[in-house]
């Protein structure tokens, strides 16, 4: 499916996969948090000019829920009428009036950034890097964000994954962060983890997502290494690459 564009928007020819739309603020609600830190802020100076010192821990209470309310204000506007359409070929990122064409061969990388941590809201954000150097971010302002980083990492994959084996083949070592992928196998630093030696590898929801390598011992695995999967830029294309090569292709 071509790229079509026959006028100043661009868009892909054929019929959206799916489609993802920003969960936005709305403006009565944005314009009540302004209003409540200007309240606030002008309640704080009040009581400092007939000499009562709380007006300190009011005033900067009521500053910061300002300064908060306007960056939310900013990015509504920055991103108002967010939606992500999927296509076979890549996908359309529509913000403030603006829409971007993004080819799956023109993603560098996609960089999952998400967290589950006790005692406070679970955190996704996909990034997106291209060639150009452009970058995307999704976030849980995204409705359905796990699904669509999923399709970012899947479909970034597929286009990405024959020109990895074929590097692979030829001799090439890929790199994922700290972690590189050879013929030979697992690489961290200076250490190696051939192939044959490989248990498994695993991704952690728990904390911070991590990613885990196991290396084969007597008795069951043992750890060989433990990243930050924010670390580890395109760690799809590494699962895929590993799950081929450790099974002897």
């Amino acid at each position: 499916m071509p790229l079509v564009s026959d006028s100043a928007t661009p868009t892909f020819s054929g019929k959206s996969s799916a489609e993802y739309r920003g969960k936005s603020n709305g403006p009565v609600v944005i314009i009540a948090m302004l209003v409540f830190g200007m309240v606030i802020s002008a309640e704080g100076l009040a009581m400092l000019r007939v000499g009562d010192s709380a007006g300190y821990g009011i005033g900067i209470f009521g500053s910061l829920f300002l300064v908060f309310a306007v960056f939310i204000a900013v990015r509504a506007f920055l991103e108002r009428g967010l939606r992500i359409s999927v296509y076979a070929d890549g996908y359309l990122d529509e913000r403030g009036g603006r829409t971007t064409a993004v080819r799956w061969g023109d993603v560098r990388v996609v960089v999952v950034d998400n967290a589950n941590v006790r005692g406070a809201p679970p955190t996704q954000a996909y990034k997106v890097e291209l060639n150009n150097g452009k970058r995307f971010t999704y976030s849980t302002l995204v409705k359905d964000v796990g699904k669509l980083g999923e399709t970012l990492q899947n479909e970034v994959a597929r286009v990405q994954l024959p020109a990895a084996l074929q590097a692979l083949e030829a001799g090439s070592r890929l790199t994922f962060g700290k972690l590189a992928v050879s013929r030979q196998g697992l690489h961290n630093g200076s250490e190696t983890l051939a192939w044959a030696t490989v248990d498994r590898i695993s991704v952690s929801p728990q904390g911070e997502w991590m990613l885990a390598i196991w290396k084969k011992a007597p008795g069951g695995g043992s750890k060989w290494t433990s990243q930050k999967l924010r670390d580890i830029p395109n760690h799809t294309i590494l699962l895929k690459l590993a799950e081929r090569f450790a099974r002897g292709r």
